[in-house]
């Protein structure tokens, strides 16, 4: 077995290009979707969506190409005076250095008047498919808990269940068909790339980060260019908002970084989908796709001591309930 050569599969093929890669490569505007200028197709799409409303919803989580994609949405909605309105969902395991850099960044763009964070925490979890997995009566944060306790990345199916049965409630509130988030690849629709993504429960998400054509290293880039106060928290775990990732990953692989490709595949397969498909159309570098096959990204001490504490008090606070 090989790693493709346009993404990190392993394959056995002859040409070193995986099965999904060759699939990839027959969509109608493949050829468009690595151009990363603000003159592709994408974001002029994008921009003709601004320009068509009156008021657009964003979910802001803190991280970094969130964070980017609200800088350039503002500017974007104050050109065509469409009205943005921003929310944030606490679900008890962002940490507190996230929680600085929301903050920082509301405020440096003067946004606190279209802020607003909806606290999730000690929602009931009802949804079928998670009280299935972890039983009837679990609040969001003790559904998380018990991921941390059991090893078990939330990224992918859980978490995405949980967030977008609150999203769906939010939008109905707020009387808007679209949201967007900071997403930063392009979704396949009727053998075409696109900017839109309609979920399982009917919501239709619309990715900024791809629209606005936003790379791992232009955000990092973008940034800098705009002085905008975001620090990286270093929580790891492939990602830079939430703790629980690079905890996870400290807690079951006991805290050694070096993994090899196939034990990535077999104990974190939501890992090696999200490598695969961010390698494949360029939103990350290979080289960096390939080294993070080799090596968790595992949490600071600073952020795996926080989330252990979270952790403890939404599993004492379970003990109390059930007593």
């Amino acid at each position: 077995m090989n790693l493709c050569k346009k993404c990190i599969s392993l394959t056995d093929n002859e040409n070193q290009i995986c099965d999904e890669c060759r699939e990839a490569m027959k969509i109608d505007n493949f050829n468009e979707a690595f151009d990363f200028s603000l003159d592709s197709s994408f974001y002029h799409e994008f921009e003709s969506f601004i320009k068509s409303q009156k008021k657009v919803l964003y979910a802001y989580s803190g991280g970094q190409d969130s964070t980017v994609v609200l800088y350039l949405l503002k500017e974007l909605c104050k050109k065509y005076h469409t009205e943005l309105k921003i929310f944030t969902i606490d679900n008890g395991y962002k940490g507190k250095r996230t929680w600085n850099n929301i903050n920082r960044v509301i405020k440096h763009l003067n946004l606190e008047d279209n802020y607003i964070v909806y606290d999730i925490k000690d929602e009931i979890v009802t949804d079928p498919f998670l009280t299935d997995k972890f039983g009837k009566g679990n609040t969001v944060l003790e559904t998380y808990a018990i991921c941390f306790m059991e090893n078990i990345l939330p990224c992918g199916k859980i978490c995405n269940t949980i967030m977008d049965n609150k999203y769906k409630e939010i939008l109905k509130k707020e009387e808007l068909e679209y949201l967007i988030t900071g997403g930063d690849t392009l979704k396949i629709t009727d053998n075409h790339f696109s900017i839109y993504w309609t979920k399982k429960n009917g919501i239709t998400i619309v990715r900024g980060g791809a629209a606005f054509r936003i790379s791992k290293n232009i955000g990092k880039d973008l940034i800098k260019k705009y002085n905008i106060p975001w620090e990286n928290p270093r929580y790891e775990g492939y990602d830079t908002d939430c703790l629980l990732p690079g905890s996870i990953f400290a807690g079951k692989n006991e805290g050694i970084k070096e993994i090899t490709p196939l034990e990535m595949i077999e104990k974190y397969p939501v890992v090696y989908e999200y490598l695969k498909e961010r390698s494949r159309m360029q939103v990350i570098d290979r080289e960096t796709a390939i080294n993070n096959m080799h090596e968790l990204e595992i949490n600071n001490y600073t952020g795996y001591i926080e989330t252990k504490n979270i952790v403890s008090k939404a599993l004492t606070r379970r003990l109390k309930k059930d007593v």
